[in-house]
């Protein structure tokens, strides 16, 4: 996940790297299906690291870098221009990988589980402050609705 806000001063993303480390790796290497995500009137502060490893990235026969198919080619193209040709667009992962039915331990067995994920990065740009204030009483309420055990 490209975030401009949590630790990505040497890379301008998530995957910390600092760039003369990312210069030293020989082994084949695949950043795949990379989200590059802005909400409105966020600024990246580190676009720049980011373009430059993304053009060593993509310049390199042994390494991919490749983005989900959710408008973040699009959103890259935009904010590097040229220094974005080269990146692959791929299905998102989240959203096309076929799964198989299997046990889930981590459910209860018996009772109605209820989860609720929302994306942690940039959680508050995502959602007001003040709905996290509420997420124990929704949770609280459709319990109380469902009669769960």
């Amino acid at each position: 996940m490209l975030d401009g806000g949590r630790g990505d001063r040497n890379a301008g993303m998530g995957f910390d790297l600092p760039y003369n480390l990312l210069r030293k790796v020989c082994v084949s290497t695949v950043f795949y299906a990379v989200g590059y995500n802005l909400f409105d009137k966020q600024i990246y502060w580190n676009i720049n690291k980011l373009r430059r490893h993304i053009k060593y990235v993509i310049r390199q026969p042994n390494m991919i870098f490749s983005v989900r198919n959710d408008g973040s080619l699009a959103r890259l193209q935009e904010a590097l221009g040229h220094d974005a040709d080269g990146i692959v667009e791929v299905p998102d992962p989240g959203m096309y990988v076929p799964t198989t039915d299997r046990e889930h331990p981590e459910m209860l067995q018996g009772y109605d589980n209820i989860l609720i994920q929302i994306a942690g990065d940039n959680q508050f740009s995502r959602v007001s402050a003040g709905f996290w204030l509420h997420v124990p009483v929704f949770g609280k309420k459709i319990l109380e609705r469902r009669q769960i055990k």
